[in-house]
């Protein structure tokens, strides 16, 4: 398991890994990234390599690498990451970082609240070539994103803006790689952030984790 990033001692970000090994258990130092990330979305591709978006930049450690290598630090970058059937990369929404950038300080200590993005690009790990698809029916940030059996991808949830002030969403789309188009699916019964979307055996989707009003963690099912 590799445990990437995040905040360490006073907020600051890091760019330390660590490696868990569960026939070892204890965790050890692993590939530091190009750049630190406090809200890394980590993608294993097919080819055992892995990607790491998030804070405006997608980083890749290619297997047998010491290190992660920069592959794109665009201010427009989306954050939320995951991977397609073909190995390439979806990256929606996020928080306006060319915003928040002319902050004195960032989301989310931040007086001022940022707007969440619509933007979703293609990001192909081998090239690090980016492919605008278009947008989103809903700005979203802390969203969650989720390969469907089928191909196509589930996304879910999240919040408008930095400071949550739109309140968790319920909303929920739908992205096909081959049209390249979003289209609205059924939302979920309440809104949700800091939640996970798992596949089941099956090809529904389980969302756990907490809504909006009233407060509380539940479970929905999702039928594509």
């Amino acid at each position: 398991v590799l445990v990437v990033g995040g905040r360490g001692a006073g907020g600051t970000a890091l760019t330390s890994t660590e490696v868990f090994d569960p026939a070892k258990l204890p965790f050890s130092a692993g590939p530091p990234l190009a750049r630190a990330n406090d809200s890394p979305q980590g993608v294993l591709l097919p080819n055992g390599s892995v990607l790491v978006a998030g804070d405006g930049t997608a980083q890749i450690l290619v297997a047998g690498d010491s290190a992660f290598r920069m592959l794109s630090d665009r201010t427009d970058l989306p954050e939320v990451a995951v991977a397609l059937s073909d190995g390439r990369v979806l990256l929606t929404g996020g928080v306006d970082h060319e915003l928040a950038r002319t902050l004195p300080t960032p989301p989310p200590n931040s007086d001022r609240s940022v707007p969440a993005i619509k933007a979703a690009v293609i990001l192909d790990p081998a090239s690090g070539a980016l492919t605008v698809v278009g947008s989103m029916h809903d700005a979203r940030m802390l969203h969650q994103a989720l390969l469907l059996a089928d191909g196509r991808v589930l996304i879910a949830g999240g919040v408008p803006d930095s400071h949550f002030d739109g309140g968790a969403l319920a909303s929920a789309e739908i992205f096909d790689p081959r049209t390249a188009t979003f289209s609205r699916t059924g939302p979920m019964a309440r809104g949700r952030v800091w939640f996970t979307l798992t596949l089941l055996r099956n090809g529904d989707v389980l969302a756990v984790g907490s809504g909006s009003d009233p407060p509380g963690v539940t479970a929905e099912v999702y039928h594509p």
